[in-house]
């Protein structure tokens, strides 16, 4: 990670971080990141691995508390990591992710269930702000750099309207 991504990080005002992929270890948190989801930032230089997204979510009641949807988000979190880091990443850190998420008992089931047919409803986050108590809805996506070097991909949440239902 350059100093150039951490600027451009930095310069947005929502919610933003760098990810490893396919793992989901996170690399970076903008500011706006860091205080809505404190429980989702990058480990300090002296941890003995990198946070990881998907463990944040399945073992830290704060993101349950954060993320009112919080099922339907990490579920393609689960999905992602499941379909693409075979053959990708080394079985012992798939292991440890897995073991580590196994703590929660909804892990198994996200797991071994497929991604419903709408799977643009897995974009939608509903956050409620631990310090006021309100709900926002916003947009997650996923950019990759056109670099090839840049092994990393960018989430950004942007603020929006729910999605409208489908029939």
């Amino acid at each position: 990670m350059t100093e150039v991504d951490r600027a451009r990080i930095d310069s947005l005002n929502v919610p933003a971080w760098y990810i490893a992929t396919p793992t989901f270890d996170i690399l970076y948190a903008n500011q706006a990141a860091s205080a809505l989801f404190p429980w989702a930032v990058p480990a300090s230089s002296s941890a003995r691995r990198p946070t990881n997204m998907i463990e944040q979510f399945m073992v830290d009641p704060r993101a349950v508390d954060t993320v009112t949807n919080w099922e339907d988000v990490v579920h393609r979190m689960v999905a992602v990591f499941r379909v693409y880091a075979p053959g990708v990443i080394a079985t012992d850190r798939i292991l440890e992710i897995v073991e580590t998420c196994s703590a929660n008992l909804k892990f198994s089931h996200l797991w071994h269930t497929e991604l419903d047919q709408d799977a643009g409803s897995h974009d939608h986050i509903i956050v409620r702000d631990q310090r006021t108590g309100q709900h926002s809805d916003w947009t997650m996506d996923a950019y990759h750099s056109a670099r090839n070097s840049r092994p990393h991909e960018l989430i950004i949440l942007t603020p929006g309207l729910a999605p409208a239902p489908t029939m």
